[in-house]
Order: structure tokens, then sequence, then C-alpha cells
């Protein structure tokens, strides 16, 4: 984790936040009166993309574990492939959090700068969105215990497109229903036109979204860990 929190792009998401909270006063100009939505949008993308590049570093992180014959040293001692593997998705997932966060606090400063009130709707982003981001970082997980780096980052994007876009999957046939089947759901832990459209969302909803998550993510660990248990890393 202290690796990974030296990370400079880090620094640069923070600068681009406060770049982010201090333009939040032209929306009204470039959004023809729609700067409320305009700003959700925004906000949300930004929360997704910097928790989908935290997620990333384990595909890296992990790799050239692998290829720096990191992981045989570390296996020498008394840690097993199994606590090695989580402990690396813990590792990642941390700084995914860290990140998401400190994106989330920005957003709604933002939204408090603007005069914009979603209540509790900044909190129920950010724990669908950490849901998905746990998700994301256990595909990295599972990928890299058996591709290589970039097989892993692109396997990883074409899961997340394919399952934040299930409606349209569902609309083309068989072939369509089998991909909607097999990829997680990230439509469904998406608040981004709920909270733009000032729509309630239940925190019972927000509480079925975060157990499909932890679900999704044990499934995806537990194959991992079957597979690294299986591979020859010498």
């Amino acid at each position: 984790l202290g690796r990974m929190l030296q990370i400079k792009s880090l620094y640069i998401l923070l600068l681009l936040g406060i770049v982010f909270i201090g333009t939040a006063s032209l929306y009204g100009d470039l959004s023809a009166g729609r700067e409320k939505e305009l700003m959700v949008d925004t906000g949300y993308a930004m929360i997704t993309l910097v928790g989908f590049l935290s997620a990333l570093v384990v595909v890296f992180d992990l790799s050239r574990d692998l290829r720096e014959k990191l992981v045989q040293t570390l296996l020498t001692k008394p840690l097993g492939r199994d606590h090695y593997l989580l402990g690396k998705f813990w590792g990642v997932f941390i700084f995914v959090l860290i990140n998401t966060s400190l994106v989330s606090i920005g957003f709604g400063v933002v939204l408090w700068l603007a005069k914009v009130w979603v209540g509790w709707g900044i909190m129920k982003i950010l724990a669908l969105t950490i849901g998905s981001m746990a998700i994301l970082t256990a595909l990295g997980i599972f990928f890299s215990t058996f591709l290589g780096e970039v097989p892993s980052a692109i396997a990883m994007l074409l899961f997340f497109l394919g399952g934040s876009a299930s409606q349209w999957l569902l609309a083309h046939g068989t072939f369509g229903k089998i991909v909607y089947g097999l990829v997680p759901n990230f439509d469904l832990l998406n608040m981004k036109l709920e909270l733009g459209h000032f729509f309630a969302v239940p925190w019972l909803y927000v509480a079925g979204g975060v157990v499909y998550s932890a679900l999704y993510t044990v499934f995806l660990l537990a194959m991992a860990v079957f597979i690294f248990r299986n591979r020859d890393i010498n």
C-alpha cells in the first residue's frame, strides 16, 4: 500500500479535483440551464475514472511481482499463495478506497459551493462505486493469475464496459444474453441518472448493491485462488 501511495498520479488527481472545484461557477454558462445535471455527470465520471485507474494498478503490480520473481521470495516465508493473493487484493482495494473517497469529498465540496443539494446521494454513489471497484480489483487479480499485464488490463476494461451496458446486451439476442450472464452487472451499481435528476434511491437498494458486489468479489477471488494454487511460478 505504501508503494502505491507514492504514485505521482494521486497528486495529479487531487490537482484536477481542485481545478474542478475552481471552475464550478462556469457550469451555468456552458450547459444552458442544465448545470446541475452536468455537474453530477462530470463528478460521477471523475469518481469512476479514478476508481478504475486505481483498480488497474493490481494488474501491473501482480504481474511485476511474478516477472521479477518477488512472489517466489515471498512464498519462501510463512506466507501461502492464498494469503499473498488476498493481501494483494486488500492492498489495492484500500488504495482504491482512499482515492475514490478523496475525489468524492471534492465532488461534495463542488456541489456545496454551487448550492446543489443531493442529500445523502454522494454517500450512496460512493458506496456503490466502491462496490464496483471491489469487483474490478478482483477481476484484475483473477485475470492476472493466468494472463499478462496488457491482456489483463484489456480484459478488465472489456468486462467493465460490457457490465456497464447490460440493457444494450439484453437487446442483442442470444449472444448478448450470454455475455450479460457472464459479466458483472455494473449498471445496477450506477446511480448517475437518479442523482442527476434528483430521484430518491432507497438505502435498501444501496445495501443490495453492496451485497451483490461483495458476493461477486468473493466468487472472483475464489476462482483466482484456485488458479493461482495450481500455477507454476518458478
